[in-house]
C-alpha cells in the first residue's frame, strides 16, 4: 500500500510538472495594469506589419512591463533565445540567473550589480523587464498576477 501510495504521488507531481500554462491576454494585461495604476501604450505600431501582433507597455515612474504577442509559438521561442542572450551579453559585474522551461513555457530571469533582467513566455506570449535591481521584488510581484 506504502509503494502505491508513494507511485501515486510521484506520479502526480511529475504530471503537474509538465502540465501547460494558460497564456494571458491583452485585455487583462490591461486591466491589471490600471488596477495597479500603471500607464499603458500601444506599441505595435513599432514593428514591422506582421511581426507581431501586439505589443503593449505597462510602466510607472519605477518601471515598465512588455507584453508581447507574436503569430507564432516558434516566434516566442525565438524571441527567448535572443532576448537571453542579449542579457547574457549586457551583464556587468557579477550576476545570477534562473532559468526554466516546462512544457508550453519558459522562463528566465537574472541580476547583476544594477539590473533585473526577465523574459517569461507561454505559447506565443511573452512578457520582457530591464530594470534596475531595486524593483526587482516589486517587479515579481506585479507579474505574479499572470503566472508567467
Amino acid at each position: 500500500m506504502k509503494k502505491f501510495v508513494l507511485i501515486l504521488g510521484l506520479v502526480l507531481i511529475l504530471s503537474g510538472c509538465e502540465s501547460d500554462k494558460t497564456p494571458t491576454t491583452v485585455e487583462d494585461f490591461l486591466d491589471y495594469a490600471n488596477a495597479m495604476e500603471m500607464k499603458t501604450v500601444d506599441a505595435t505600431g513599432q514593428f514591422p506589419e506582421g511581426a507581431v501582433e501586439s505589443v503593449t507597455i505597462a510602466y510607472n515612474d519605477k518601471f515598465q512591463v512588455e507584453f508581447y504577442i507574436v503569430p507564432t509559438e516558434e516566434q516566442a521561442k525565438d524571441a527567448f533565445d535572443q532576448n537571453v542572450t542579449a542579457f547574457e551579453n549586457a551583464f556587468t559585474g557579477s550576476s545570477s540567473h534562473v532559468s526554466t522551461e516546462l512544457g508550453n513555457n519558459g522562463s528566465y530571469a537574472a541580476t547583476d550589480d544594477n539590473y533585473y533582467y526577465l523574459v517569461s513566455r507561454i505559447d506565443n506570449t511573452f512578457f520582457y523587464v530591464v530594470a534596475e535591481k531595486a524593483y526587482k521584488d516589486e517587479i515579481k510581484d506585479y507579474l505574479e498576477h499572470f503566472d508567467y
